[in-house]
């Protein structure tokens, strides 16, 4: 990352003083932006926003000043208050006042002198702070290539000064020094490939092996934990650093590549929203606690027109009453479900209902987006940080309490007794920073009676006791519809057919309802949902742009995939054809699990044990299809589209039908492409393959899939082998019929030995006596009208060893036996062994006893007398 710059200024070096002062310039200009841009990253982000009004400024500085100015505001300013504690090692280096024998003195005495060169003044305190420098290398730049035109002899004055001030920063500033810098990116593993960028990597190293963490990806440093610069860019195949570069436009701004002067333009939405402080969140909680019917409790308001859904909630109050288990209780679901609403509605039930159950009841909200009935609306979060969740509970409980004390207080409410028996709920918690390490926390100290309510959009935190919040059932939606529609006065275009498209479009989800209500209201006239839903591109970004970001290159494909065609598919076909020859392979159980915990996918159980349908809810597919657009892998996901769409159409009505009605679509389209041409055959084969190993019946499909393409003997054999695998599970009622299949394509072969053995396992295994006939009478004929029959068996006995459990279970059955049967069961001891005579008599005797004019057992009859 520095060698980079390091080569270029060298190289700039061999072409004169002027190029060499400029390519060191550029070299600490860039020093300048990596140093603010990782310390920046530190930050902790707060109420204030204070780290992202930092970042918002910078994606639009157009002046390397505002670059050092925001350095001096992240470790000297008000933000510094942000900083954690394991950043303080890197800042201090920066603020720090040093004299002349540190060698940041020197590297800012340098600049001092390159100023005082070009007639600049500069402060000449005798113990500056090393963030100085940047300010001073900022005007000698301005001075030299924003407002001025250095010679070469001046420029061969100021080379010196810059270069030793680069190298002493470069070799001894902590955070290139002692920080690991890595790229991180996610593969279809789930795991994580890591690129050393500067620094030891081996922290990040662990990344290469698990997939328990959870990170975008990008640059990330090592301080304290994992953190990611956002303002960083990092090309993996030129192996090159962009930063920002200014010129912000129509939601775009520009970076650049100090090594090679490349420009490009990155995307500017996540600093689109201005950075003053923003209204608090409507549920944020109240600054004190009151008494709300038993309980003492900041908990906030049920929203206007609120619908009960009685039965989840009272699911809530059940679990969080029952205090002597699942001490971390989570209500997961997608954003908008209503899993805030539902936790205040079950509370304040418990508040009235059963007072002994809680003393208190905390409310914490890291909530940063609120999704109003006009659409999403950025609000302050209360408490984006274990430090500031502590701090919120520390002055409900302790008004007078000190910083330095909340946690000890915090730890106090989750493990002790002090402050009575304590619910504490934190709201959003997937917007909490470094989420993972706060459950852990929390986690580590919670103990009864005490119990903690988590909300979030992301399973990972599931505690004890995840409960999923879904859509509204009919009911509840019919009575959200009915408050909305009267509050917006549009009941009388809410028909009853509407409603019902409405609901089912909106897969119950509470807040999509809302917002098409409110959409209906403003056209006056009942549009149709996905029209709706389709413009309504800030509501799409609200409820699932967080969550996507979250998802493994896996899941996003496979999300991606099932959004661009949004009906109801069998899973096995979405894994089957994810997984075809000729793309990459990827986990797809594994990215569907993930989906579902993110409530971006829904899973209806079928007929077809442990085989799911799979869908994508109406918004979301409409999400999906947008990011499709602009997705590296569109071309791989429309091809998969393409196979999907094979399957036809599906609904979750469909589960109690299973996936074969689905699977044979495809068989049925699979063997029409066949017949038509050949190569076909082998687009088809791995993806119904795939499927028969999770659906056993599918190989006999498969083996009249590849003798549609032709009767040749490689087919045939091809297609026994299919047979065989579905015989190796088949249920007992579907073998006899199958193993016929398997003497037919043998017959075809000329394989006397496989075909009678396939004869005899049809006949033992068949139900009725007129299939063991059937089967015996085949065995018979190929054996009369073979030539070679001493040539297909390895020994004398192989035919009588083959032939002797058929022989047993006839005479099993014997009562059963028509004459003919009976005729056929004399010839099987006789083709089995010529001193069976007697005993073929006696059957063909059984036989003709049973029909006197069967000619059959009187011809054996006169046969084996005549032989006498």
């Amino acid at each position: 990352m520095l060698q980079q710059m390091l080569r270029r200024i060298t190289n700039d070096k061999s072409e004169g003083d002027i190029a060499y002062f400029l390519a060191l310039s550029f070299g600490l200009e860039y020093l300048t932006k990596l140093t603010t841009a990782a310390v920046v990253a530190c930050l902790q982000e707060d109420s204030a926003r204070t780290r992202y009004g930092i970042e918002y400024g910078l994606v639009r500085a157009n002046a390397v000043g505002d670059w050092s100015q925001a350095l001096n505001r992240a470790v000297a300013g008000p933000a510094s208050t942000a900083l954690p504690r394991e950043a303080h090692h890197i800042t201090r280096q920066l603020t720090e006042r040093v004299g002349k024998e540190d060698w940041r003195f020197q590297a800012i005495q340098n600049l001092r002198d390159a100023a005082r060169i070009l007639d600049l003044k500069t402060a000449q305190t005798t113990k500056p702070p090393l963030r100085e420098l940047f300010g001073i290398g900022v005007n000698v730049r301005n001075r030299t290539r924003a407002h001025g035109a250095p010679t070469g002899a001046k420029c061969s004055l100021l080379c010196p000064l810059l270069e030793e001030s680069w190298d002493l920063l470069i070799t001894n500033l902590e955070l290139f020094t002692e920080v690991s810098w890595v790229n991180v990116r996610r593969q279809t593993s789930r795991k994580y490939k890591i690129t050393p960028l500067l620094g030891d990597p081996s922290p990040f190293l662990p990344l290469q092996h698990s997939d328990a963490a959870n990170l975008l990806d990008g640059i990330h440093i090592n301080v304290g934990r994992y953190r990611r610069i956002p303002l960083v860019w990092y090309d993996e195949d030129l192996d090159e650093i962009s930063l920002p570069n200014g010129n912000f436009s129509n939601g775009m701004f520009q970076t650049l590549s100090y090594t090679t002067d490349r420009v490009r333009s990155e995307d500017g939405t996540p600093w689109m929203v201005p950075p003053t402080k923003l209204p608090p969140s409507q549920t944020e909680g109240a600054e004190e606690l009151e008494i709300r019917g038993n309980l003492l409790t900041n908990l906030p308001r049920k929203s206007v027109g609120h619908v009960n859904r009685t039965a989840l909630e009272a699911r809530i109050a059940h679990e969080l009453r029952t205090i002597d288990r699942h001490p971390i209780v989570s209500l997961t679901g997608s954003g908008g479900i209503g899993k805030t609403t539902a936790a205040i509605a079950a509370i304040e039930q418990i508040a009235v209902d059963d007072p002994a159950s809680y003393d208190m009841v905390l409310w914490v909200s890291a909530r940063d987006i609120d999704l109003l009935d006009v659409g999403p609306k950025p609000v302050t979060p209360k408490a984006l940080s274990l430090g500031a969740i502590a701090g919120v509970a520390a002055r409900l409980v302790a008004e007078s309490s000190a910083p330095a004390d909340h946690l000890a207080i915090l730890q106090d409410l989750l493990s002790g007794t002090s402050y009575g028996q304590t619910l504490m709920v934190l709201d959003n918690f997937e917007t909490v920073e470094a989420p993972g390490d706060v459950f852990s926390w929390i986690d580590a100290f919670i103990r009864p009676p005490n119990k903690v309510l988590i909300t979030t959009r992301i399973r990972d935190f599931a505690g004890d006791l995840p409960i999923e919040i879904g859509g509204m059932t009919v009911d509840e939606a019919n009575a959200l519809i009915d408050v909305q529609g009267k509050r917006l006065g549009i009941l009388e275009l809410l028909t009853s057919s509407y409603r019902n498209t409405l609901i089912m479009e909106s897969e119950g989800h509470p807040y999509v309802i809302k917002i098409l209500l409110g959409q209906v209201a403003h056209e006056r006239r009942a549009g149709t949902p996905r029209r709706i839903i389709a413009s309504a591109d800030n509501l799409l970004r609200a409820l699932f742009e967080r969550t996507f970001l979250l998802l493994s290159p896996d899941a996003q494909r496979v999300f991606l995939l099932l959004s661009s065609w949004p009906v109801f598919v069998p899973e096995v076909a979405v894994e089957a054809i994810a997984l075809r020859p000729g793309v990459e392979r990827s986990d797809v159980g594994r990215a569907l699990d993930d989906l579902q915990r993110y409530s971006l996918v829904e899973r209806i159980e079928t007929a077809d044990a442990g085989e799911y349908l799979v869908g994508v809810p109406l918004a979301a597919a409409t999400f999906g299809k947008r990011k499709l657009e602009v997705s590296f892998a569109k071309t791989t996901v429309r091809e998969d589209r393409e196979l999907l769409m094979e399957f036809g159409p599906g609904s979750r009505k469909e589960g109690a039908r299973g996936v074969m009605p689905r699977v044979k679509r495809l068989l049925g389209e699979a063997r029409k492409r066949t017949r038509e041409d050949r190569k076909h055959l082998e687009q088809y084969l791995p993806i119904v393959e795939y499927i028969a190993h999770r659906l056993p019946a599918v190989f006999v499909e498969l083996a009249d899939l590849v003798l549609e393409g032709g009767q040749s003997e490689p087919a045939r054999r091809q297609a026994r082998e299919y047979l065989g695998r579905f015989l190796e599970t088949a249920p007992k009622e579907a073998r006899p019929d199958v193993w016929l299949k398997i003497a037919e394509l043998c017959h075809s072969d000329g394989e006397l030995r496989g075909e009678i053995h396939a004869l005899c396992e049809a006949g033992i295994e068949a139900a009725e006596v007129r299939m063991m006939g059937h089967c015996a009478g085949r065995i018979n004929q190929a054996l009369r009208t073979s030539k070679e029959v001493s040539r297909e068996w390895s020994r004398p006995l192989e035919l009588a060893e083959m032939l002797s459990p058929l022989i047993r279970k006839f005479e099993e059955r014997l009562a059963e036996l028509t004459a003919t049967d009976c005729s056929r069961l004399a010839w099987l001891y006789l083709n089995s062994d010529a001193g069976k005579q007697d005993r073929a008599m006696q059957i063909a005797e059984i036989g003709l006893a049973r029909d006197r004019r069967n000619v059959h057992c009187a011809n054996l009859l006169e046969r084996l007398k005549s032989r006498g």
